[in-house]
């Protein structure tokens, strides 16, 4: 499924540095529902945290969008012990803030806590075409969602507010490459789409009326200095990129793309990705882009869910556990190993 390259890049976490050992029992993945609220800028953020519960409590399977898959224990008791490393995640265009839900419950089992905020206005049940290429409004989502959970009552003393991560998919992983420093250029964005019509995001929102949009924010730094190491999964917006902007960035990155992505297409995304990000991205042999989306219910491959399909050869179960391992062994290096206990 990977190439032989890959899979060295993946698969250098056999020894990963704060790996539970055989002695301690894993924890259960807890999971709550926080209603937070963005006051100034006027957005809800619904938001999921998945954190370490007792060993004991009893972890149910959790359906997302009536399709997608998840195992936890929800609203279960909180597992006692130190603050714990944070992992904030930002979720694909038009998608569902669980689309990661494999990578965070991985993480919390190896210790770490880990939220995610529905974008508002660009999410699965409420898409708009304008707020879909305001790429500048997603950034501060998840700096707000960041700020209110290391102000929350229930979980301010839980978290550690100096061991900060971010993971995102799609155009969530520019979302969190907006957060290390990458700032968007939307003379290079419409440059590009005059230049390669072909690609799919440029034919997606060429009948959006960029007249209502006000542009004046759209060039500016959203890097947030509490986020100390990235993760972005197939990310968006590399044509669109400043590449100047890239020295201000100074957080360890790690970039996973797909070659047969017939979303993101390699070229323009993964391959400039390769160009402006030298030595921090891997490229995939074989997945598509919905590849990194949480697993479906069993059988739902055979409908015509594009969501729910992978290239012949691909074993989405495989392919998660192959990243996660790769997300808990880099995460545990830049933040420091999580107590489980």
């Amino acid at each position: 499924m990977l190439a032989a390259a890959s899979i060295n890049a993946v698969l250098l976490v056999a020894c990963a540095p704060g790996a539970p050992s055989s002695g301690r029992a894993t924890p259960s993945v807890g999971v709550t529902t926080l209603h937070l609220v963005d006051e100034p800028r006027g957005r809800r953020l619904e938001t999921e945290v998945w954190y370490p519960a007792p060993p004991s409590s009893s972890e149910r399977p959790e359906l997302y969008l009536r399709i997608f898959v998840g195992h936890t224990a929800r609203n279960a008791a909180v597992m006692p012990g130190p603050p714990r490393p944070l992992v904030v995640m930002s979720h694909g265009s038009g998608s569902f803030r669980q689309d990661l839900a494999w990578l965070a419950e991985d993480l919390v089992r190896q210790g770490f806590i880990v939220a995610a905020s529905t974008h508002p206005l660009n999410n699965y049940g409420d898409d708009h075409p304008q707020r879909k290429l305001q790429l500048w409004e997603r950034p501060q989502d998840v700096s707000a969602m960041l700020s209110q959970i290391l102000a929350h009552p229930g979980w301010r003393t839980r978290v550690d507010g100096e061991r900060v991560g971010a993971a995102g998919f799609s155009l969530g992983g520019y979302t969190v490459l907006q957060l290390a420093g990458a700032r968007y250029d939307v003379t290079r964005a419409r440059a590009h789409c005059v230049t390669h019509p072909d690609d799919p995001v440029c034919a997606s929102t060429k009948g959006v009326d960029r007249s209502k949009i006000d542009y004046r924010p759209s060039g500016l730094s959203y890097r947030d200095v509490r986020i100390k190491a990235v993760m972005a999964f197939a990310p968006a917006g590399a044509p669109a990129t400043d590449p100047a902007s890239l020295s201000d960035v100074t957080a360890p990155i790690r970039v996973f793309s797909a070659r047969a992505d017939s979303t993101l297409l390699h070229p323009y995304y993964g391959g400039t990705w390769e160009t402006l990000l030298p030595g921090k991205v891997t490229v995939l042999d074989g997945p598509d882009h919905a590849s990194f989306v949480t697993r479906c219910l069993p059988g739902a491959w055979l409908l015509p869910i594009a969501a729910c399909s992978d290239p012949a050869g691909v074993d989405r179960k495989r392919l998660h556990q192959q990243l996660s391992e790769a997300a808990v062994a880099f995460f545990t290096e830049q933040l420091g190993p999580p107590a489980l206990n």
